[in-house]
């Protein structure tokens, strides 16, 4: 029964992507904000069938609609992807704030149905939760080490190399040692950063790779960008 289903949403899949769309702009209420655009069949308009794009408010005007090219758009994107015959088909991707790029949740749909490896992003984008829906079962989590450029590094524009030492007993950092700073709190910065890495890896069970040394030293680079 179930292959039967989905040989008869394949052919009805097959049978509308050929056919005529048309676009549809929906805005927030009481405003000339877009809120979605994406397209529906001219022959039924209550059938999205095309690329889907949901907006923040108060990021994308009517007016502005008519000579923004949505598609080389990279911020104010709330949810982007794509309908097949009203189900959600292929890349969605779903994002965090309408200032950022950075993405919250993404994967693939088929017929409606979220297939593969879905990542979800959180702690300020610095975990990404990974669930494989074809196996139903959790993935390890991936820890994205980032530090913070000090603004007062930025407002005198300090370039340069920061050098931290990392002591070790039993595979757990017990130490951070900087033996070369740049100033304007950059050492510190990358400091409260491993402490910070270090914390979310064990909290989302993330094993330390290469944990035989009893400490080592790292370059961190801070370079503006020009």
């Amino acid at each position: 029964m179930g292959q039967i289903l989905v040989t008869i949403l394949v052919l009805i899949a097959v049978s509308v992507s050929g056919q005529e769309t048309e676009r549809i702009v929906t805005t927030y209420p009481n405003s000339q904000d877009v809120k979605e655009v994406y397209h529906v069949l001219k022959s039924d308009k209550k059938i999205k069938h095309g690329d889907y794009f949901l907006f923040f408010k108060g990021e994308l005007s009517k007016k502005d609609l008519k000579k923004e090219n949505i598609y080389d758009m990279i911020l104010g994107i709330k949810e982007r992807g794509h309908f097949s015959n009203n189900l959600k088909d292929g890349q969605w991707t779903y994002f965090q704030e309408p200032t950022s790029s950075e993405k919250l949740e993404s994967g693939v749909y088929s017929f409606d149905k979220k297939i593969g490896v879905w990542e979800k992003h959180i702690e300020n984008g610095k975990v990404i939760k990974r669930f494989d829906f074809d196996l139903n079962k959790d993935l390890d989590s991936i820890v994205k080490f980032t530090f913070g450029y000090p603004t007062q590094a930025r407002r005198n524009l300090i370039e340069g190399t920061v050098t931290i030492k990392i002591s070790y007993v039993n595979c757990e950092p017990t130490d951070y040692e900087i033996i070369k700073d740049i100033g304007y709190g950059c050492g510190d910065s990358v400091i409260k950063a491993l402490k910070e890495f270090k914390a979310l890896q064990k909290k989302y069970g993330v094993v330390l790779q290469n944990c035989d040394k009893a400490d080592e030293t790292k370059d961190f680079k801070f370079v503006l960008n020009k």
